[in-house]
């Protein structure tokens, strides 16, 4: 199958498409204002299904070689139903889901192991705290070696058999110019759920007389076998309007250029959009008070839990800082926060007293101002627990944009468009843009992080937070972006 788009791509084999323009291709799938690969969707439903199949059999066979009378089903049920929910997360937070994680056997056995090892230590604490499910030691040796076996198995068996491209979501684009290479580059990519079926200028070359009866729109899509159109800018040529919806009624999306690439990037491109774009984009939500309020609560509840759970841990931080390096434990430091109000930010001190007596400037990886202490704590994310506090003070999220420093702030709106609607939210100790990117010290970067902060901004829900959360740790365990 070729994914080039233009004018070869009509060469291709086309695929049995029904008249009303059902493809074979997987979408994404939207969960609440969030789009998550229909491809992975399907995975997870299958794994966990694993998971629960394969406590039921380790509870079994646990039962029968202690030759003990078996539980009620519904005890059975609710265990299994258990060890799959809290495994599926533990997977989830370790990147096991991931596109490129998913394609690659080493990585997905890496992963395995750590997210088991995750599940088993969760299981055991709520095991303690609830007593009344009690997930047995036993039965979890035998379910680990089952899942050890059948997760990679079923991953080798679909990498084997299963032709990912031709499950990839065909994309029949209306429009000319560097979108096209744009789209190009972004279904190169290995781990691409899209391919660029095939290209319509438009209006089509004038020696091509038609009719006006004749679509050429459609044509294009059942000739190139495309399960979607998405269209560069707004269509006003009222013809191609009217191409456009006798698409939409035959059962084939029409998408705009800024969203398709929001949708499949997890971003929002700024040389797609324009302010008016925005102004009557669907989303941005986290303004209304009632959001307001349903996060500050998230915010504090999740902030005093993981304060009260790392106290310990704070403290032998603060005694690690205090013995190898001279100088305070914390670091106090002016952010810019919601509305652009500036606040003091708290971390654990990585740098050497008098780092910035020369002025402010970008951090840089081997930064010689860092301590050994220090590089640790930047590399897992620790040095950012003391930020618990400004989260129970109001002043930041759990989840948001990443606060920056009013001189960088200054300096990157005059040069970014749209960098101060960033402050819509308050700042948070993890964001979006922290698990999609790596830590950058440019403008570049600073754009590119834009853009994954304008996706939260515009598509926030508590759903979104929870999946940020869970993935944070795949960022600390795996140093993800460190500095």
């Amino acid at each position: 199958m070729t994914e080039d788009g233009g004018a070869g791509a009509a060469d291709a084999p086309a695929k049995d498409v029904s008249a009303c323009g059902q493809a074979t291709g997987i979408a994404m799938i939207r969960v609440f204002r969030h789009y998550v690969p229909g491809s992975l969707v399907l995975l997870s439903i299958l794994e966990i299904g694993i998971l629960y199949l394969a406590y039921l059999l380790g509870e079994s066979l646990r039962l029968k070689l202690a030759g003990l009378v078996p539980a009620p089903q519904a005890s059975a049920t609710s265990e299994a139903v258990l060890y799959a929910l809290v495994t599926y997360l533990a997977f989830v937070s370790v990147g096991l889901y991931q596109r490129h994680t998913a394609l690659d056997f080493r990585e997905t056995l890496l992963k395995l192991f750590v997210g088991l090892f995750i599940s088993i230590v969760a299981l055991a604490v709520i095991g303690f705290v609830i007593r009344e499910t009690p997930v047995w030691r036993s039965v979890l040796l035998v379910v680990t070696a089952e899942v050890l076996v059948a997760i990679p198995a079923v991953r080798f068996v679909f990498a084997r058999m299963v032709d990912w491209s031709r499950l990839r979501h065909r994309v029949l684009l209306i429009g000319n110019g560097g979108l096209v290479d744009k789209l190009r580059a972004l279904a190169a990519r290995r781990e691409a759920r899209f391919a660029l079926a095939g290209q319509l200028c438009w209006p089509p070359p004038a020696d091509r007389e038609r009719k006006r009866e004749d679509n050429p729109v459609l044509a294009r899509l059942r000739e190139t076998a495309a399960d979607e159109v998405v269209v560069s800018t707004t269509p006003r040529d009222p013809v191609l309007v009217e191409h456009l919806l006798a698409c939409r009624l035959a059962g084939y999306p029409v998408t705009q250029a800024a969203d398709f690439v929001e949708r499949e990037t997890g971003r929002v491109d700024l040389d797609l959009i324009d302010p008016a774009t925005l102004v009557f984009a669907e989303g941005f939500v986290g303004g209304r008070f009632y959001e307001r309020l349903l996060k500050r609560g998230f915010d504090i509840l999740v902030a005093f839990v993981l304060l009260v759970i790392t106290l310990p841990l704070q403290v032998l931080i603060a005694l690690a800082i205090l013995l190898t390096s001279p100088g305070p434990v914390f670091y106090a430091q002016e952010r810019v926060g919601r509305g652009g109000r500036p606040f003091r930010l708290l971390k654990f001190r990585t740098m050497v007293p008098d780092a910035e007596r020369d002025g402010a400037r970008w951090a840089a990886k081997k930064d010689p101002r860092v301590t050994p202490v220090g590089r640790f704590l930047r590399l897992t994310r620790l040095d950012e627990l003391p930020q618990l506090v400004n989260v129970l003070k109001g002043e930041m999220s759990v989840v948001g944009p990443r606060p920056e420093r009013p001189v960088f702030v200054e300096e990157l709106a005059r040069q970014i468009p749209f960098y101060r609607e960033r402050h819509a939210m308050k700042p948070g100790i993890t964001g979006w843009a922290q698990l999609n990117y790596p830590y950058g010290a440019s403008v570049e970067d600073a754009r590119v992080k834009l853009e994954y902060d304008l996706y939260y901004i515009k598509n926030y829900t508590l759903f979104l937070d929870m999946l940020i959360i869970v993935q944070t740790l795949r960022v600390i365990l795996f140093a993800d972006g460190a500095r």
